[in-house]
């Protein structure tokens, strides 16, 4: 296990490269900074894709026209900037987004856990190479101290490197 590192260098570590997977031991995350685009969304309800799809359309205000599908979410997650860039205004530096009780995530649908912490690489990959601005994609899960070994385990068991936060 690595040593934590702050919530700020894990968001310069994801812009460059980094793992865009964060591990926060507490349910109170610090705040990135104030050009930061942050939605919190409860894993409580997202034990399965469709919860995942509602809970994260609802955060980041996927529009009517989302499928409620992989695919869908895929385009929508890669145009959290869109709206500020069709609107003349700037994006901001960075999209983050906390998932509270991550000890939940996917527990009724384990096997798309694969498919979303591959996703969240690909957003990572998108936001600091493709957008324009290049901005910061990260994910931060947070849960008690005591269900954090749950976790890690379950998102490397996925195939996903998780940064510890202190």
């Amino acid at each position: 296990m690595d040593s934590p590192i702050s919530l700020r260098q894990f968001l310069i570590n994801a812009t460059h490269d980094g793992p865009p997977i964060g591990l926060l031991g507490s349910a109170h995350m610090p705040s990135p900074g104030r050009r930061f685009s942050v939605r919190t969304v409860d894993a409580a309800g997202m034990t399965t894709l469709s919860g995942l799809f509602t809970a994260f359309s609802r955060a980041w205000e996927f529009g009517k026209s989302f499928g409620y599908n992989k695919d869908s979410f895929d385009d929508c997650m890669r145009d959290l900037d869109g709206r500020a860039l069709s609107a003349g205004v700037v994006p901001p530096t960075g999209y983050l987004t906390h998932i509270s009780r991550a000890h939940n995530l996917l527990t009724a649908d384990l096997g798309q856990l694969d498919w979303f912490a591959s996703s969240l690489l690909f957003y990572r990959d998108h936001y600091a190479h493709q957008a324009h601005p290049s901005a910061t994609f990260a994910v931060v899960l947070s849960t008690s101290e005591r269900r954090r070994p749950i976790v890690r385990t379950r998102w490397e068991a996925a195939g996903a490197t998780l940064a510890e936060i202190d």
